[in-house]
């Protein structure tokens, strides 16, 4: 029986949910538009690399089988990820909550940043 949005999921209690990540992106919608849009036209399988700052997205899936999405990003150790940042100063509360919260390691809290 298929429960998670991957096989076998289920039994780790790994349910994948997706984020609605329009909301905060920040764009100017007057200079991205649908128009200027290039397709990148694939098969069942392929498999899609993005740079992290390439706008892009799909169209919604009208079909009866899952469309499956895994996302993989390497950051540096330093690097942090802002949401909700659509201006400098909401960037800049944001990275003081990043500066703020203490770094893990094995578990344990290891060090402020």
């Amino acid at each position: 029986e298929r429960k998670g949005a991957y096989n076998g999921l289920h039994e780790h209690n790994a349910y994948i949910t997706h984020v609605d990540t329009r909301s905060h992106l920040g764009l100017d919608p007057a200079e991205w538009t649908f128009d200027d849009a290039i397709e990148i036209p694939g098969e069942p399988g392929d498999t899609l690399f993005f740079h992290i700052n390439c706008v892009h997205g799909s169209t919604p899936n009208f079909s009866d089988e899952p469309r499956p999405t895994i996302i993989n990003r390497y950051l540096a150790a330093d690097d942090y990820q802002v949401l909700h940042a659509t201006s400098a100063a909401a960037r800049a509360t944001e990275e003081e909550k990043f500066r703020a919260t203490p770094v893990a390691e094995g578990g344990k809290i290891a060090k402020e940043r």
